[in-house]
């Protein structure tokens, strides 16, 4: 046994060392800053995850750049009744390995997400199912999904890639599975520092990848990632940079080009409500109004943001915008905590201290010394504490943090709201983290689940959005921008506006093949 793995070793340790020797013109080396947590798309919870099901898996719905749900596999779809959704798949589509993605295989994925919450290994996805009833299929092309109780923005989450029916199995499938996905690109290989991918022929859903191999290389370091993208080891990134470094490549470097585009996430600072002095409305209110997000845009992001007042970004059809802004207003603030109950002490110049938890990424960090900073200006003492984001993500999970910096990422929908603020999505139930509970708020989230008119779930939302700013459960800080660095022999990146991840990597391609077709 010892021996084999002694080889298996050896094999591997060659693959890390040369991961991506040799790479051809009809290639791309992408720059990731993390490797994905999972391959299987039932647990890609992680950025990195759900876009690496994007590429090698199909989803029945993907959304436009409004956050509108629009047919990926599915043909069309309607409700046949308050609780049954009828889906009619697109015809002629098939897996890598020419099996038909058929209904059954859409089933069998839905089976395993409805009832993953009695598996061994749930799906993190569980939640978002609780009310699927059952599947039913039709026909090979159409299938009844069956809910407990109508939900309005159930088809926004029918987002997770379709496995062939083989690998539904109470396990995780791994890179030795060589799943043969639906999606435009196939999983070939992965070592330490990356993955390899390759264009899938039998791709019908959109164009088939103007590259044969896309390489994702894992760089964890800013530095090394930009000296990587000059040195044009990579062609593209999209993350990771600092935001000197994409002034630096503006000024510096011609040969790279960068793009911006929105992205349905947003960043903020959260509140446990169970810490005996968060819990007061007035406290949370001031230290949103004393946060400085117009300098932490201008000196830290670069202008590269929107300052954020909602959950939802301007560009979602829910988003409210005569919303009560948080404004930044230092006296206001002071006067918030003098209301409260907290004066300053004049034996420690301090009013009381909070603790502040963020992942030891560089962005949260810069973000926490700033708002540190910002609350000493009204008398509120921060100790910034960073870790790995496993402790971190545990920490939230056990209410062991006072004070986070977090963003919510994927917002296509305003259920966010029902998600982060619900107290029946209080953990291990949901991401309601600060422990949030609002009778106000639950008896809305009622109305919402009652209604079918159109005007009226906007009208909820808007006083949803109200009332939430009111409470200050967060501190809203910023909408983020995407932003891709890319060489400039790599065509195509114009469409990166109107086009998600996975999309866009089917559009690319290196000029001097482009040029030679």
């Amino acid at each position: 046994m010892r021996y084999v793995k002694i080889l298996w070793l050896g094999w591997w340790s060659c693959w890390i060392l040369f991961p991506f020797a040799h790479v051809s013109a009809s290639a791309l080396t992408l720059g990731w800053s993390k490797m994905p947590r999972s391959v299987d798309p039932r647990f890609a919870s992680d950025e990195g995850s759900f876009i690496l099901s994007q590429m090698t898996h199909c989803a029945l719905i993907g959304h436009n750049q409004q956050h509108q749900p629009v047919g990926h596999l599915a043909k069309d779809w309607a409700w046949k009744s308050d609780t049954e959704l009828l889906v009619n798949l697109k015809e002629n589509v098939f897996f890598a390995d020419g099996t038909p993605v058929d209904a059954q295989a859409v089933k069998h994925t839905y089976d395993y997400l409805r009832q993953s919450s009695g598996l061994k290994n749930p799906s993190p996805f569980v939640g978002a199912f609780r009310d699927l009833e059952s599947v039913r299929v039709v026909s090979p092309t159409r299938l009844v999904f069956v809910l407990k109780k109508y939900r309005e923005f159930f088809p926004d989450d029918l987002v997770v890639g379709i496995l062939p029916p083989k690998f539904v199995q109470d396990k995780q499938v791994s890179v030795r599975d060589q799943v043969q996905g639906c999606g435009p690109f196939v999983l070939q290989q992965q070592s330490l520092l990356g993955l390899s991918l390759v264009a899938n022929p039998k791709y019908s859903l959109g164009p088939v990848a103007q590259v044969t191999k896309l390489h994702i290389r894992v760089v964890k370091d800013s530095s090394t990632m930009l000296a990587k993208l000059i040195k044009h080891e990579i062609d593209l990134a999209h993350e990771m940079l600092t935001f000197d470094s994409y002034a630096r490549i503006e000024k510096q470097h011609t040969d790279l080009k960068l793009y911006v585009t929105h992205l349905p996430q947003t960043s903020y600072v959260g509140f446990n409500m169970e810490h005996p002095i968060l819990k007061h409305k007035l406290v949370r209110r001031a230290i949103a109004m004393a946060i400085d997000r117009e300098a932490i845009l201008k000196y830290i992001l670069d202008g590269r943001a929107e300052v954020a007042h909602t959950f939802l970004p301007p560009q979602n059809r829910f988003y409210a915008a005569n919303t009560p802004k948080l404004a930044f207003d230092v006296k206001k603030a002071q006067q918030l905590l003098e209301e409260a109950g907290y004066p300053v002490d004049p034996s420690k110049g301090v009013r009381f201290g909070l603790k502040l938890s963020t992942s030891n990424s560089d962005m949260s960090m810069a973000f926490a010394q700033t708002i540190a900073s910002n609350l000493s200006k009204i008398g509120i003492a921060v100790q910034h504490r960073s870790s790995e984001w496993a402790k971190f993500k545990l920490d939230l999970e056990k209410g062991r943090a006072q004070m986070w910096i977090l963003q919510s990422v994927g917002i296509k929908t305003p259920e966010i709201y029902q998600a982060m603020l619900s107290q029946k999505r209080i953990p291990p139930h949901g991401p309601n983290r600060g422990r949030f509970i609002h009778a106000g708020l639950e008896k809305l989230f009622g109305e919402v689940e009652a209604t079918r008119d159109a005007e009226q779930l906007q009208a909820l939302y808007a006083r949803i959005q109200h009332v939430t700013a009111e409470e200050a459960p967060y501190a809203f800080l910023f909408h983020n921008h995407l932003i891709y660095v890319a060489a400039k022999s790599v065509r195509g990146m114009e469409q990166s506006q109107s086009l998600d991840y996975a999309q866009l990597m089917t559009r690319l391609s290196r000029a001097d093949v482009a040029s030679s077709r």
